[in-house]
């Protein structure tokens, strides 16, 4: 049996990491993906990131995600904490504004088509971190490969992207109030966390593969 390098370890867990925490902000997921945070796998995955898996994780429930999901996310009224790049990139509660433009065009650069494309924003959160997914798993596939030069050239457009378009998530979790919406804020604030560790391991994984 091929014994499995931290390299590898840390890359698989990277592109679970996007997958898992992208569903609580989905419509059909977030009531189910309660379990999924508390389980096996997300423990390894937080064991990676944070060290172990944060307390209030077990807190989560179906119901509570629920109560606060419709308010938050799909209304009616005023959403709280628009889910959208745009509407924190530029200040504006518009969306298809330019720097959606930008954002879909480093998809396509990248292979990467949303379900949406192109009649849905492309800049949700949710988007952003399927893409962030992919782009995982491309860099796992050029390091199994042998591929460092590939494995840097992605890792530095994943950096460039955390740093251009993912950046506004601590905005966003700013915006979700821990007294009217207590789950939601700290899977918020769980997920920059996550982002910002997410960066520095880039870095990391970069001087790994020996490029």
């Amino acid at each position: 049996m091929t014994a499995v390098s931290e390299t590898e370890i840390l890359l698989a867990g990277r592109s679970y990491m996007y997958k898992l925490m992208r569903l609580p902000f989905l419509p059909e997921t977030a009531e189910q993906c309660a379990d999924l945070l508390a389980g096996e796998n997300a423990a390894l995955m937080f064991g990676i990131y944070t060290g172990e898996t944060p307390p209030f994780i077990r807190e989560l429930d179906a119901g509570g995600m629920r109560r606060e999901y419709t308010p938050l996310f799909v209304g009616p009224g005023k959403l709280p904490a628009p889910a959208w790049a745009s509407v924190y990139i530029t200040g504006q509660r518009v969306l298809f504004q330019q720097c959606t433009l930008e954002i879909r065009y480093f998809y396509l650069k990248h292979g990467f088509i949303p379900k949406g494309y192109p009649h849905e924003a492309d800049d949700h959160l949710t988007v952003e971190l399927d893409f962030m997914s992919y782009m995982a798993g491309m860099t796992s596939a050029a390091y199994a490969e042998g591929d460092g030069g590939r494995v840097s050239a992605l890792i530095t457009e994943q950096a460039v992207f955390l740093k251009k378009y993912l950046a506004w998530t601590d905005a966003f979790a700013a915006d979700i109030s821990p007294g009217s919406y207590p789950l939601y804020s700290k899977i918020a604030c769980l997920l920059t966390d996550l982002l910002k560790t997410d960066s520095l391991m880039l870095e990391e994984i970069r001087s790994m593969s020996g490029d």
